[in-house]
């Protein structure tokens, strides 16, 4: 049928047409019924069957009589089994349970990976934010410590809030000592350098997250290197060789540091190591040195040297385990290197090497360093290689920072003075020991331009700083302080590895041309003391420069009436000598030209000469009869000071150390000076005492020094009183060593068997004073000390043993009383509020001693002097009170301070004292001339040179 039509629509044939099919289909389903039937049937007669076997198999059993305990045992197994098929559908559902559980875990720790990702980064951000905070805490540190020195020395941790605040919250500890990791020891209370060190420590520590992926990078390019240790270094990978530099620079990890040494040090010396070692017959080449140790002739000057070395370092302390490496690496080398031997400087070489390697190491270390990496002649006689080099220093400082440069030369600074020491001790001794670590990784690898490249980028940070200073001193001050204050190495090779810097070519060009200049020098001087003959040096005349002020330097007397002064610019000066025999004149000695700027002199009368130390590294012997030249020695640095006994001189050196020459004579010394080593800072004082010893100050310290076994005896540090600075003058007088001070007004007394302080007074307390200016020079004249100070000030000082205080109340009142009488104003108000002041403040220990008179004197000629006679402030118990009789400014327009004061013997047992101050006036040197036998009436006369 169609669809959607009726059946009534069909026709008869139709119809029977689908009757028929019907039929078909009908017969079709009986058939399959029938198959079916049949199936049934045979499996009913199947089952029928089974069921049969079943009842025989059950009747079989009963036949057997199989035990009851057996069919129990079925009974439980079937349970067993219901059992185990619950127990695999509970483990179903079990591990169904567990990996939904896996799922939601694997999805919780995505989550965590990605917080943690997230932490990560957020504490980054936080520690560069504290790392930038750190990084200009340290900045703003560095500034204080470079424009303050009373900052610089007493400023402590607790006086720094922020510092103080990042410590606790780290929990670390803020008082006591600190030990890094290098073996340094830092006692909180040293001052805002512990802080500077501290905020490294930080700043470290903050850096944690790159210090990882920095030993990651480590890892995997020293195991490149240990593949292919013979191709890595070759000319072929120089973009292995880049990458390793460059990593280098970047940070060199603590724990990598001596695999790194080994590697480079091996480049240098492996060759020769192996050729020495096969030559000794089995024993290492380094101990067959050790065995013939007999022949080292540098042993007293190493044995001098030891315990100079590092001296903050646990390791090199007196019983530190690196003291008796340090012997044998560096007598080894000296007997090694007999070219050489042992010069002052290689031991913070070696030592610095001991930190990571052992000694045998050290040593190969050190033949890389001197024979391999720095110029040749470096550390030979005369240090004409080191000399060269300041000289290239020089032209690059001229051609990197013209600006700076010019501004040095206009003020008369030569950076090789600071500089010098820096490339002699591969800046170990200038710079904290972690800078100098880092600046030593680079050296190893590219060697002595590294030198360059660091001390320009020094200049470089701290190039705006000396723009802005005009006080040639404190430039000069500044340049040897800012290497001791530069904790921040990233800043010093940010600033030092730049694209526009002379390549080594160059550099070892300039090194060459300068050294064949040097060697010339050497040799004519070498050819001078062979010949035992004085050969006159032809020198330029004085210059004269409108740009500089000459100065008065330093003097000395020589014997009994007369007194020789230097005068001179920075690169040259003039000796003037007064007599004193009959009415005082000054001469110059137009003839006798000192190349440089001297800075000190000394008169040694068993050879009848006058010594002139100068500030680029000189001394000078001039012949006191001929007034000509006899020698020119020069040593590792400035020489600030001398004294001598007899033939005996001793050298106050700028880098810390005291030179000793024996059997000075008017020829040239054959034998090199002994170098004892006082301290890390300069030794600008030397006081000789009566009983054989030698006074040496530096810092706040007093070294005393034997001067028969030149041996140290004795070091006294002076008491942390916040007033006090670093010792800057000491002179010896008849109660003992006098002592001034860095930028102060205080004046102390040392008794020279005890080592005790006698006396500390101010000159400032004087209430009628005009002057607070700082001391400048200091010199004890019979029962009298002359003070210089800062303006050009000269007060005389007399010194009186302490009256008993019954004694001083008695006449105090008297003066009191008499001064009302006479109608003129007492100080008495002003001297009760000290004292209450004092007493207030707890300060019981202290006495205000009143004024007792005050007159004027008129000298014949013509000029009034005040007299005053005031006793100062001084602590109970002292031996010695000070009594101010004279004070006068010596030229009223100038400003300056006084250099020097001098004195001999004048006529008819006259006292005659010159005094000069730094001007270029005509008023610039004063005499002072006391006739009477108790020295109380002084007169004064400005003296002229005879010549221009």
């Amino acid at each position: 049928r169609l669809p959607n039509q009726s059946k009534a629509t069909l026709s008869s044939s139709e119809l029977r047409l689908e009757y028929y099919k019907s039929q078909e289909t009908s017969t079709s389903y009986y058939k399959e019924v029938q198959k079916l039937k049949q199936i049934v049937e045979s499996k009913d007669a199947k089952i029928l069957a089974l069921k049969l076997e079943i009842e025989e198999l059950n009747e079989k059993i009963s036949a057997m009589n199989i035990p009851v305990q057996v069919i129990q045992l079925q009974e439980e197994k079937a349970n067993l089994e219901y059992t185990l098929r619950q127990l695999l559908e509970s483990i179903k559902v079990f591990v169904n349970e567990v990996d939904q559980h896996k799922e939601q875990a694997q999805m919780n720790e995505k989550k965590i990976t990605r917080e943690k990702m997230k932490n990560t980064e957020l504490e980054k951000s936080i520690n560069n934010v504290k790392r930038k905070y750190v990084q200009v805490l340290t900045e703003s540190l560095t500034r204080s410590a470079l424009s303050s020195e009373s900052c610089r020395d007493n400023l402590e941790i607790t006086g720094n809030p922020r510092l103080l605040e990042l410590l606790e919250e780290e929990g670390w500890e803020t008082e006591g000592v600190f030990e890094d990791e290098y073996g340094d020891i830092h006692d909180c209370k040293s001052g805002i350098n512990v802080q500077l060190f501290l905020c490294r420590c930080l700043y470290l520590h903050y850096s944690q997250h790159e210090q990882e992926a920095l030993s990651a990078e480590w890892e995997a390019i020293l195991k490149s290197i240990s593949k292919a240790a013979t191709s890595f270094f070759t000319a072929s990978d120089k973009a292995k060789q880049k990458e390793f530099r460059d990593l280098l620079r970047k940070g060199l990890p603590i724990t990598f540091r001596k695999e790194v040494w080994t590697i480079l040090v091996n480049r240098h010396v492996a060759k020769v190591k192996e050729v020495k070692d096969h030559t000794c017959g089995g024993v290492s080449y380094y101990q067959s040195l050790l065995n013939s140790v007999q022949q080292s002739t540098s042993r007293k000057q190493i044995d001098l040297d030891l315990h100079r070395t590092m001296p903050s370092n646990k390791f090199f302390r007196r019983g530190g385990s690196g003291i008796k490496q340090l012997e044998n690496v560096l007598i080894a080398y000296s007997i090694h290197n007999k070219n050489v031997g042992y010069c002052q400087g290689i031991n913070m070489i070696a030592a610095l090497g001991l930190l990571f390697l052992d000694e045998e190491a050290t040593f190969w270390y050190m033949v890389a360093i001197i024979e391999k990496l720095v110029p040749t002649g470096y550390y030979g006689p005369g240090l004409l290689g080191a000399q060269a080099d300041q000289a290239v220093l020089q032209e690059v400082l001229a051609s990197q920072l013209p600006d700076l440069n010019e501004h040095f030369t206009g003020f008369g600074i030569e950076i090789k003075l600071v500089s010098f020491n820096w490339f002699l001790t591969l800046f170990i001794d200038a710079m904290p020991t972690e800078c100098a670590l880092r600046i030593m990784d680079v050296f190893l690898n590219e060697g002595h331009k590294v030198m360059h490249r660091v001390a320009i980028g020094i200049l470089k940070m701290y190039k705006d700083k000396f723009l802005s200073m005009h006080d040639p001193v404190g430039l000069f001050q500044l340049l040897k302080e800012i290497t001791r204050h530069t904790y921040m190495i990233e800043n010093v090779f940010n600033a030092a590895f730049v694209k526009e810097f002379p390549n080594r070519s160059h550099l070892n060009s300039r090194h060459s041309y300068h050294l064949n200049l040097f060697k010339h020098e050497w040799q004519q001087r070498e050819k001078e003391v062979h010949k035992k003959v004085v050969v006159p040096v032809v020198k330029p005349p004085l210059q004269q420069s409108t740009k500089m002020i000459p100065l008065w330097e330093c003097g000395c007397s020589i014997g009994s009436d007369e007194i020789c002064l230097c005068c001179g610019e920075r690169d040259q000066g003039v000796i003037a000598v007064i007599s004193a025999r009959q009415e005082p004149q000054m001469k110059i000695i137009p003839d006798m030209v000192i190349k440089g700027r001297a800075v000190c002199m000394k008169y040694i009368s068993s050879c009848d000469m006058v010594l002139i130390g100068t500030l680029d590294f000189y001394v000078y012997a001039v012949d006191c009869l001929t007034w000509k030249e006899l020698w020119s020695l020069r040593f590792i640095d400035s020489v600030l000071t001398m004294e001598a006994v007899e033939n005996i001189v001793f050298f106050a050196l700028a880098e810390g150390s005291v030179a000793v020459i024996k059997n000075i004579d008017r020829s040239y010394p054959l034998s090199e000076p002994l170098l004892i080593r006082i301290g890390s800072s300069s030794v600008p004082c030397l006081a000789l005492v009566p009983n054989q010893m030698l006074w040496c100050g530096s810092e706040k310290s007093i070294t005393v020094l034997s001067t028969v076994t030149c041996e140290l005896e004795k070091s006294v540090v002076i008491d942390d009183d916040d007033d006090l600075g670093k010792i800057y003058k000491m002179k010896c007088g008849q109660q003992g060593v006098w002592a001034s001070f860095r930028s102060s007004t205080i004046i102390c007394l040392f008794d020279v068997d005890r080592y005790t302080k006698l006396l500390q007074v101010d000159y400032v307390t004087l209430p009628t004073l005009e002057t607070h200016e700082r001391i400048t020079y200091l010199l004890p004249v019979q029962g009298y000390l002359w003070l210089g100070t800062g303006d050009g000030t000269i007060h005389v000082l007399s010194v009186k043993a302490r009256e008993l205080p019954q004694q001083r109340e008695a006449h105090t009142t008297n003066s009191t009383a008499n001064l009302k009488k006479s109608g003129r104003r007492t100080s008495g108000g002003l001297v009760a509020r000290r004292e209450k002041a004092f007493e207030e403040e707890g300060e019981e220990d202290l006495e205000i001693l009143r004024l007792k008179m005050a007159k004027r004197h008129t000298t014949k000629f013509g000029r009034t002097l005040l007299h005053r006679a005031k006793t100062i402030p001084v602590k109970k118990g002292d031996n010695y009170e000070l009594v101010l009789e004279t004070s006068r400014h010596m030229v009223e327009s100038w400003k300056e301070p006084v250099r020097t004061i001098q004195a001999c013997q004048g006529p008819d047992n006259s006292t005659i004292v010159v005094s000069t101050v730094h001007t270029e006036s005509d008023k610039a040197v004063q005499l002072w001339r006391c006739s009477d036998q108790n020295a109380t009436n002084w007169d004064m006369v400005y003296l002229q040179c005879s010549e221009k």
